[in-house]
């Protein structure tokens, strides 16, 4: 977590967090089926020094424990990013922070930003069908057919962070349903990479106008 500690404050609200090799068999299935990234989060609130101590920094998410037990919870939530890097992706895994650049930044809308993370914790929940519709995509015949319409109610990871910075203002176009982490990854709106954990070599990172 060292890595995570010295770097930490260098992250801002709408940065996007990119992981791999949670050991999970959700994320062993998505990596199986694409090489890249199996999870993503978008930054919903800084690290905040006060009172002598670090408040860690915020992430909004849509993931789905495997076992939902009393208590969990599935779909849009907000997690201090330290604690998810530390229990689901330490210490074999990896995450890396895609940080927006300056002309980035001056496209969001921050209002809507909040609003549109507000809207969706709690209510909307983890598409399931779309994780499979996102595997199909690739598969000839079938892939042009599935995940043509965008859903307000049930998202992946990739699709809710998707939704957030098209909803802000600074994506424009993009059928969120169908962004995939790599998608995101490869969207010409970074200034640079920031590794939090491990060192993962992004592909096509940042490649898209």
């Amino acid at each position: 977590m060292t890595l995570y500690q010295q770097n930490r404050h260098l992250l801002r609200a709408g940065d996007v967090i990119v992981f791999r090799g949670a050991g999970s068999p959700l994320s062993f299935l998505i990596e199986l089926f694409a090489p890249t990234e199996s999870h993503t989060a978008i930054v919903r609130q800084p690290a905040v020094w006060s009172c002598s101590d670090w408040h860690d920094v915020l992430i909004a998410e849509s993931t789905r424990p495997m076992r939902l037990k009393a208590g969990d919870r599935n779909g849009v939530q907000s997690n201090p990013l330290g604690t998810v890097i530390e229990l689901e992706y330490a210490p074999r895994g990896t995450a890396t922070a895609l940080l927006l650049s300056a002309a980035s930044r001056q496209k969001i809308d921050w209002q809507k930003f909040y609003r549109w993370i507000g809207a969706c914790q709690d209510h909307v929940s983890y598409d399931v069908q779309g994780l499979f519709d996102f595997l199909l995509r690739d598969i000839p015949m079938i892939g042009a057919r599935v995940a043509q319409g965008e859903k307000l109610d049930r998202m992946v990871c990739s699709a809710f962070v998707c939704s957030t910075l098209t909803r802000c203002g600074l994506l424009n176009g993009m059928n969120w349903s169908k962004c995939s982490p790599q998608d995101l990854v490869e969207l010409g709106i970074y200034e640079r990479s920031l590794p939090l954990l491990g060192n993962q070599k992004l592909v096509r990172f940042d490649t898209l106008a």
